[in-house]
């Protein structure tokens, strides 16, 4: 089944099936997510799994969450948030009337309203603006709930963080003056087009000075002159003035 999954004559229903750019991510990653798939909703082949999403909203969205990598948590990776707390949120918070932060990839919300915590932490949330962005529009419904991982956000967070619907292989940012982006465990699974768009959407969004932030042990694979951006640390690039 391994080796023959994604050859079936229905394969190119699958992205319709799912709703997502399939071709965007890459194809071991996809394949991986169907054979998954196949063994979770007990069927044998592509042309049944179709089938399955096509009747199924539950399986639909499981399948969509594996795609898209749409599993989080507040304080994910504590260590790598330690590391962006000592070393990039005082250089953009320090001295700042207003500071606008994106979190690319933010899931069902956790990636965003950790982010605003951490800014309370500072002392700048009142004068912060957070956009969480997802391609997933289930995931981002529940982050609107306030509920994310269980956990009730306290009304002043809630209220600096707003949520945007967005497909960063394919659609620009949704702005061009933001402070920090952080995006963690998206570029990995794209393909080397849709990466290279994504990468270029995530400078695009920075103000002068600004900086981007990967997860832990990623890079930017594009050319930093061509993004107009410098390494800082690694996994972190500011824009250049």
């Amino acid at each position: 089944m391994t080796g023959t999954l994604l050859s079936g004559h229905r394969s190119a229903t699958l992205p319709s099936a799912s709703g997502l750019p399939l071709a965007a991510y890459r194809t071991d990653h996809v394949h991986r997510c169907a054979i998954r798939a196949c063994q979770r909703e007990h069927v044998t082949d592509i042309d049944a799994l179709v089938a399955v999403l096509e009747a199924d909203p539950d399986a639909r969205l499981r399948f969509r969450t594996a795609v898209a990598v749409a599993h989080s948590a507040l304080f994910r990776d504590a260590e790598h948030l330690r590391w962006i707390d000592r070393n990039v949120l005082p250089g953009i918070t320090a001295g700042a009337r207003r500071l606008r932060v994106w979190s690319a990839g933010c899931t069902a919300g956790e990636e965003a309203y950790t982010l605003a915590m951490m800014l309370e932490w500072h002392g700048v949330l009142a004068r912060s603006e957070v956009v969480g962005t997802d391609i997933l529009e289930e995931t981002l419904a529940e982050a609107e709930t306030g509920v994310c991982a269980g956990t009730r956000i306290a009304p002043q967070l809630r209220t600096r963080v707003s949520f945007d619907q967005r497909d960063l292989t394919r659609e620009p940012p949704p702005a061009t003056d933001f402070d920090m982006v952080l995006c963690r465990r998206l570029l990995p699974y794209l393909t080397p087009q849709a990466r290279a768009h994504a990468e270029a959407a995530l400078a695009q969004a920075l103000t002068p000075g600004g900086v981007v932030v990967l997860g832990r042990d990623e890079t930017l694979t594009s050319g930093l002159e061509e993004l107009g951006l410098r390494e800082v640390q690694p996994g972190a690039y500011r824009k250049i003035a």
